[in-house]
């Protein structure tokens, strides 16, 4: 379920990847009656997919994306976990 707390969190709302699973249609919570194609009707989400993010290994703890990913072709910029934490 996608919930949503702010006006300015609506706005932000594009260009997302949802990775959805289970066969149960993906609703937006607070929003008529839910439905995620009626709120991208009325304009957001517009440019955002569901879809596989397709990880690497996630059973093994690899959630670098595949170089198929549609996270890619989304603008996705992967995060430098290198370079975040203590440092010598």
């Amino acid at each position: 379920m996608l919930r949503v707390t702010s006006r300015e969190g609506i706005q932000k709302l594009d260009d997302n990847l949802y990775f959805h699973q289970g066969g149960v249609a993906l609703t937006v919570s607070g929003f008529e009656d839910g439905s995620f194609e009626k709120w991208r009707a009325v304009g957001f989400d517009k440019n955002s997919i569901i879809a596989d993010p397709m990880f690497v290994d996630p059973a093994h703890g690899d959630y670098n994306l595949k170089l198929e990913s549609p996270a890619w072709k989304l603008g996705f910029k992967p995060i430098p976990f290198e370079k975040i934490g203590i440092v010598k």
